[in-house]
């Protein structure tokens, strides 16, 4: 698996955790569709559909369709069954098409097995589907106000119509999203693009059997069939659950408001105790379903939108999220894969231990963020700059010397010449006598051998002989004696020595 840095943030602050960055599509995402498992992610935008491995990080190869199947694909579904031997998708374009793909595990690829053309050839915008263990029902929906109902055979790979209705100009139902309701009668559930009405349809012919009114505009919606409710897009500031027997309004969630409005899309997850929301500045939140709080926020652009949104509740409790945009600045536009483990706790939680809970997990985080910065700092190190004066009284700044660099060049000059002066026993004393007496002489020598490398040997023994022995030795035996009487210990000659040469190293750490 690959290493993400922004992972590392994300432990800290405990975001959603990066699994994987795909690329592939060289224009805008508008639809994403985890499969049955959560192993494939189908994906559709301007340039085709594509299909993820998510465990061997890899896409699946589609052969070359003709123009028409290449169109721009508008939504997108699975339609495998539990007892089906290979997997199927769906999708729609915009040029009116209705194409099925089948996977071909001695190929390697999805196939076509069923392509045409619906109603009167116009964008197929919403699709939805109702999988059992006998039938596999899908409706779809497209921008002529045509709703269809149809039941595929995967078997047999064959497509029957179940109803077919266009409504006219005393209706402007566009259907942006679609889904199926409970029961043996399959009504259909049809969200308004235009005209912000959730409409319930018959699922034998059709006809409409009611209306509420949910806003002045859906961009996009999600529902759950158990708790009757349903989360829409309000193309403003965020998003606004209602109860989807009777339209009333529960809350909003806020994302914001948007500089350019685009539809942005919303998914249950979590067993719907959560709703997870796209955004047109490039954030991905995460809600609590019931209170409205922000239990998360996913980085996902920083120049585009999150507006395309799918997810997948993994049997262990963690979420799948994957995001993408339609409206990326730069050339390719990638699609992300989150995994998202909920906290139980936070759920049960109520508003005022929510509260007192958010401010002890910031300051945890900020704790856990400086602990990390200062033992890095400790472990890393200050560079050393060391100041003198030259024969002028002029002040001479040498070069910023790291650690390292002066624990080579320190071992350069032990091991290449003779010091003239035994310190003790082992090379590792005379190093800390080094790193905590290195005076103007050491440095001049250093700038010059790094200026005139061909003069290296020579400075070198001039250092190690004249320097050392004449100047240096001088200088750490008065130093020595001024240590002596401040710290006021009768420690041994090589002792007091290597204590003060330690603590000189230590200023400069």
């Amino acid at each position: 698996m690959p290493f993400y840095f922004s992972n590392i943030a994300n432990f800290i602050f405990r975001r959603p955790r990066l699994i994987g960055k795909f690329t592939g599509h060289s224009e805008s995402v508008i639809t994403l569709a985890f499969s049955q498992t959560g192993r494939l992610l189908a994906s559709g935008g301007i340039d085709g559909v594509k299909v993820l491995d998510l465990q061997a990080k890899r896409h699946i190869d589609i052969p070359l369709q003709p123009p028409h199947e290449r169109g721009q694909v508008s939504c997108i579904c699975w339609v495998t069954r539990q007892d089906d031997a290979f997997e199927t998708l769906c999708y729609g374009n915009a040029l009116g098409f209705f194409i099925f793909l089948q996977h071909s595990p001695a190929e390697d690829c999805f196939k076509v097995v069923f392509s045409g053309r619906l109603a009167m050839g116009s964008e197929v915008l919403s699709m939805a589907v109702c999988i059992n263990s006998t039938s596999v029902c899908v409706v779809t929906g497209s921008r002529d106000k045509c709703i269809q109902v149809w039941e595929f055979d995967s078997a047999t790979q064959k497509l029957a119509t179940v109803f077919s209705r266009a409504h006219g100009v005393e209706r402007d139902i566009v259907p942006k999203a679609l889904a199926f309701d409970k029961g043996p009668e399959k009504d259909v559930l049809i969200f308004g693009f235009y005209d912000g009405g959730l409409y319930r349809c018959s699922g034998s012919d059709g006809r409409i059997i009611s209306r509420r009114q949910l806003g002045a505009q859906i961009g996009n919606a999600a529902v759950d069939i158990e708790r009757r409710i349903c989360v829409v897009d309000n193309v403003a500031t965020g998003f606004d659950i209602h109860k989807l027997d009777t339209g009333g309004f529960l809350r909003t969630l806020e994302v914001g408001k948007p500089t350019k409005t685009y539809a942005k899309g919303v998914v249950f997850a979590n067993a719907s105790n959560a709703v997870i929301a796209g955004s047109d500045h490039g954030r991905v939140y995460i809600f609590d379903r019931k209170s409205g709080h922000i239990l998360k926020r996913i980085k996902h652009s920083r120049t585009g939108g999150a507006e395309t949104i799918s997810a997948y509740d993994n049997v262990d409790g963690s979420v799948l999220i994957a995001s993408a945009s339609i409206r990326d600045s730069f050339g390719e536009c990638p699609i992300r894969v989150w995994k998202w483990t909920p906290s139980k706790k936070r759920q049960s939680a109520g508003s005022l231990i929510w509260s007192i809970w958010v401010m002890i997990e910031w300051a945890v985080r900020i704790l856990t963020a400086c602990a990390v910065v200062a033992y890095a700092y400790e472990k890393t190190g200050k560079p050393y700059r060391w100041d003198s004066s030259d024969e002028n009284g002029e002040t001479v700044k040498s070069a910023i010397i790291s650690e390292q660099v002066l624990r080579e060049y320190i071992r350069e000059v032990i091991t290449k010449e003779s010091t003239g002066w035994y310190l003790g026993p082992t090379a590792d004393q005379v190093e800390e006598v080094f790193l905590g007496c290195l005076e103007r002489k050491k440095i001049k020598v250093a700038k010059k051998g790094r200026r005139h490398p061909e003069k290296h040997d020579d400075l070198l023994k001039q250092f190690s002989q004249a320097d050392k022995k004449e100047k240096k030795g001088d200088y750490l035996l008065k130093q020595l004696a001024r240590s002596e009487k401040r710290t006021k210990q009768s420690a041994s000659p090589l002792g007091s020595l290597m204590e003060f040469a330690l603590q000189r190293a230590s200023r400069f750490c």
